[in-house]
């Protein structure tokens, strides 16, 4: 009898803390929602943030995405393809058993720069097969082939 209300005390005591940790919970949780609203409306009033209709808000905040990076991100593309290079095609003809996928180009630090071939990524001096990168360039890359001393340039895109 005595191990019964012990369970019992143990049980309520639990229950209790419970309670107390959820109550303290969900006045944080309330004091968040306040502070942040208190900011918006500050900036709001500030001028720093303008307040968009309901009915407007999904166009305006797409013409502001739009301004900023220039696409909406939130919107699925069918291929990297058609936004990056609609106008272009994609070079498909280079070096047997070479596949270019992408370029990657720091300008301000060539050493950087990297290219995606045969799904390897590789720097420059590098080498994959018989083939040494020697320039990574924005759209286009220069091999090596070592065997036959001789030289391709890859482009990525075509003109």
């Amino acid at each position: 009898m005595a191990k019964a209300k012990i369970e019992q005390y143990v049980t309520a005591g639990l229950i209790a803390i419970f309670v107390i940790v959820s109550i303290n919970f969900a006045r944080t949780m309330i004091a968040k929602k306040n502070k942040i609203a208190q900011s918006v409306s500050q900036a709001v009033s500030m001028g720093r943030l303008a307040p968009v209709k309901a009915a407007e808000d999904k166009s305006k905040i797409e013409e502001m995405l739009m301004d900023v990076v220039g696409r909406n991100p939130f919107k699925r593309q069918s291929s990297a393809e058609e936004f990056f290079r609609a106008d272009k095609k994609r070079n498909t003809a280079g070096v047997t058993g070479i596949l270019l996928t992408g370029i990657v180009y720091d300008k301000e630090n060539l050493k950087h720069s990297y290219c995606i071939i045969n799904g390897q990524i590789i720097k420059a001096d590098e080498s994959i097969d018989d083939f040494l990168v020697t320039v990574i360039e924005e759209n286009q890359i220069t091999l090596l082939n070592e065997s036959e001393a001789k030289e391709y340039k890859l482009k990525l895109w075509e003109d």
